[in-house]
């Protein structure tokens, strides 16, 4: 199925984060008809939003992907407000530093509930749908942690690469129905996460990367959009390193 005739609808995940933020305004004037998720933030993330102009309006949903319940009520409100889900992007995260020998176990187990096993849920809900159109576009957003190893991001790590081995897996299930599964190991950008170091933290990240900058907004916005592209249907399973050569 060739999906271009009509406004493909994507729905975002962690749409309210600094990076979930940016991707919605450089979104705005695209074709896709945006589904965007937040969890307790939703008034910033609507006072966000009214400042801009889209070329569709946006549909708000609020859920805590921790719950498998608020998952799957959230995929389905999806589906009925929207007719169908084409394009999902994994953007949701949870970061916590601690030493292995000090991590606490219930903050272990919501990061890896919301970082790996929403991803898989939400895959596993709206994968039919996909598959009964012949085409689905999942992408999703992993870190260079993963394939790094940074001290204190234990838990963070071990979620993300559980993300690059679903990926994988799930890529070679799904591409019979017309889907493609990819994952972006993405390095430090200028929004997101990286507000929460200080200053000083920063710089010394920044002049590890080769390129010696930060990561912007627009660049993972092309990689998305063509990834979620129809001239993709042949790229599936991959991790996809943006990080300005900090890993290779």
């Amino acid at each position: 199925m060739n999906s271009s005739h009509k406004a493909k609808v994507l729905l975002l995940t962690g749409a309210s984060g600094g990076l979930g933020r940016a991707l919605s305004a450089l979104w705005a004037k695209s074709d896709w008809q945006l589904i965007l998720h937040c969890h307790s933030d939703r008034d910033l993330l609507e006072e966000h939003l009214s400042g801009l102009e889209f070329r569709h309006a946006p549909m708000v949903l609020q859920a805590d992907l921790s719950d498998p319940e608020e998952v799957l009520h959230l995929c389905g409100e999806a589906q009925k407000k929207a007719g169908r889900v084409d394009v999902l992007v994994n953007n949701a995260g949870l970061s916590h530093s601690a030493v292995v020998w000090k991590q606490d176990i219930e903050a272990w187990n919501r990061l890896l509930a919301v970082n790996l096993t929403a991803p898989f849920l939400l895959m596993r809900h709206l994968s039919p749908g996909m598959r009964s159109r012949g085409f689905g576009r999942i992408i999703n957003i992993s870190s260079v942690v993963a394939h790094l190893g940074v001290f204190g991001a234990s838990a963070y790590g071990a979620s993300k690469a559980g993300l690059n081995g679903l990926t994988a897996s799930a890529s070679k299930e799904l591409i019979s129905g017309g889907i493609t599964v990819n994952n972006i190991a993405l390095g430090y950008t200028s929004k997101g996460m990286i507000d929460q170091l200080q200053p000083e933290h920063r710089e010394e990240i920044r002049v590890r990367i080769p390129a010696q900058r930060f990561g912007s907004a627009e660049e993972l916005s092309g990689l998305i959009a063509y990834l979620a592209s129809d001239q993709a249907a042949y790229l599936t399973g991959q991790t996809l390193h943006l990080n300005g050569g900090l890993y290779a």
